[in-house]
């Protein structure tokens, strides 16, 4: 796991995810922050951790999506139970017809009965034409 800490401070890339990549190819961003219990973490994407993309449809690509944020969530000693808030962002315009439908079970099966906060923004250009969500997230974690 690639971590820089100081007392309150740390910036953690887990080893369940691929490093965050840029050109050319160097990470410029991590994938976790964690400022005291404060926790905020990137746009999690539907990619494994060999950086192949995970599903075809909207409905499995949030799914890996929610496995990503669930990794890298841990990385910093939290539980998905602790995430407050999460913004879910789709590259559909229409969010009731094409994206609650198959983004809401997945959200049911990670937060069951006590969801976090939650904001959809529809016509987002994701970085790559395949990819159908990214969720981002914070968290506050105990630990």
């Amino acid at each position: 796991m690639n971590v820089q800490e100081t007392p309150l401070h740390a910036h953690v890339n887990p080893d369940a995810l691929a490093l965050p990549t840029g050109a050319p190819d160097t990470p410029f961003y991590s994938w976790v922050v964690k400022r005291g219990n404060f926790v905020f973490l990137a746009g999690m994407s539907p990619y494994s951790k060999d950086k192949k993309l995970v599903g075809d449809t909207l409905g499995e690509q949030t799914r890996q999506a929610f496995r990503n944020m669930t990794s890298a969530i841990e990385s910093v000693g939290g539980t998905i139970a602790d995430v407050c808030s999460i913004t879910i962002y789709v590259q559909d315009t229409d969010l009731q017809k094409d994206v609650y439908p198959h983004i809401n079970p997945a959200v049911f099966e990670v937060f069951a009965d006590r969801p976090p906060a939650r904001a959809v923004v529809g016509g987002v250009a994701l970085p790559r034409a395949t990819e159908k969500v990214m969720i981002s997230a914070y968290a506050i974690v105990d630990a």
